[in-house]
């Protein structure tokens, strides 16, 4: 999973909130597929979304994505546990 990260990393400086959005589909997805490289994968994920703070042009834009990856951040947790606890 870890080499899945690497090329939308890079381009985080130019587009910034796609790559979040990109980097947050694709753990939540290889995730829930059981494909986990959960330090890593957190990194990327946790750079990514820094980057959108850091490097976005469009702050509304940058907050909203920010505010979006973070509720499905919730949204796949709560419903991990839902699952885990029947």
């Amino acid at each position: 999973m870890g080499g899945a990260h690497r090329p939308p990393l890079a381009a985080r400086r130019r587009w910034p909130e796609a790559v979040a959005l990109l980097l947050s589909l694709v753990f939540g997805v290889f995730g829930a597929l059981g494909v986990s490289d959960a330090l890593f994968s957190s990194i990327c994920l946790y750079v990514a979304i820094y980057s959108v703070g850091a490097w976005s042009q469009h702050r509304m834009l940058a907050r909203w994505t920010r505010l979006g990856i973070i509720a499905g951040m919730f949204i796949w947790l709560f419903w991990t546990l839902l699952e885990h606890a029947n």
